[in-house]
């Protein structure tokens, strides 16, 4: 009989040891994952750090596509036909690069702005979404006639510039220009493309 109740006691007591046993190896485990942790922060950098390099690469490759592309000529010339300045444009003539335009420039010299061709004459609206520069609009009918003229827009605007006349051509330029060469409603522009830059 004693000898039975030693066995069960045996038993009992491993009983007991065991979970304990568990239960330090569960710390100890845990304790190991904590320092390794530790020790990884200190020598990787953090996810969050990368973020503004991506973004100067994104700013550095977006200020690289847009640099200006001479691809034509403007001229802007008086009621008698007399020339007043003349400045070298790109050309936006499909839906993209219309509705692309100078978003995102920060640079643009004061003889260089974009020349917008349409296919035909109709009311013509015009935003400053994206855009940085504050700009002159000047909107043209079919035969190039000077009917509308927007100065000093304001960059970011949701604000519509709008031509009071349906119009074929819009000339984005820096705001400014219109006042230093006194272009006026009435006023004509005559362009020429590149002949590099000439589209089938």
């Amino acid at each position: 009989m004693s000898k039975k109740k030693n066995i069960k006691d045996k038993d009992k007591k491993e009983l007991k040891t065991k979970p304990r046993i568990n239960q330090r190896l569960i710390y100890l485990i845990f304790g190991i994952a904590v320092v390794a942790a530790f020790l990884i922060s200190q020598f990787l950098p953090w996810p969050a750090e990368k973020k503004p390099a991506n973004k100067a690469i994104r700013n550095q490759d977006r200020s690289s596509v847009f640099d200006f592309r001479k691809e034509g000529e403007v001229k802007f010339l008086d009621v008698d036909g007399e020339l007043k300045v003349e400045i070298d444009v790109e050309i936006a003539d499909d839906p993209g690069e219309i509705t692309l335009g100078l978003m995102y420039r920060d640079d643009l010299d004061s003889r260089q702005g974009m020349l917008f061709i349409f296919e035909d004459e109709q009311p013509r609206s015009f935003w400053m979404r994206n855009t940085i520069l504050p700009l002159d609009m000047i909107f043209a009918d079919s035969s190039g006639k000077i009917v509308t003229i927007h100065e000093h827009t304001v960059p970011y605007s949701k604000e519509s510039y709008i031509s009071t006349i349906p119009a074929q051509y819009v000339v984005e330029v820096n705001a400014g220009f219109v006042n230093s060469h006194n272009i006026n409603i009435g006023d004509k522009i005559e362009w020429r493309r590149d002949n590099r830059e000439q589209k089938n």
